[in-house]
């Protein structure tokens, strides 16, 4: 009976994980949503972010985002790495000259 009842609510969520990170161009960053359902006339999930509870209707189908892997699961480590990823390149993109210095810029 568990199972069936994980079944019927990744089917009513859109096949989507319950927690995911979605990528906020704007804001160079990931920010962790609780998936709370889906509709699928609209195409859109219904997501609550965790940062400020703001819920939110999303068309993941066009965004950037990933399972939401906590820190004491086996993909935490991963997690990790993929973040130091993008805080080194919101770095770059938040101080072009340096990565010009650094040989991080184009040639020409």
């Amino acid at each position: 009976r568990r199972a069936e009842a994980e079944h019927a609510a990744w089917e009513a969520r859109g096949r989507v994980p319950s927690e995911i990170d979605v990528y906020w161009p704007d804001d160079l960053q990931f920010y962790v949503a609780e998936v709370l359902g889906f509709d699928a006339s609209t195409g859109k999930h219904v997501l609550r972010y965790h940062i400020d509870k703001q819920v939110e209707e999303l068309d993941l189908s066009g965004e950037k985002w990933y399972r939401h892997l906590r820190s004491d699961e086996e993909g935490g480590e991963l997690l990790r790495r993929i973040t130091a990823v993008f805080e080194a390149k919101r770095t770059l993109l938040s101080s072009p000259e340096d990565a010009d210095r650094e040989g991080g810029g184009s040639a020409g």
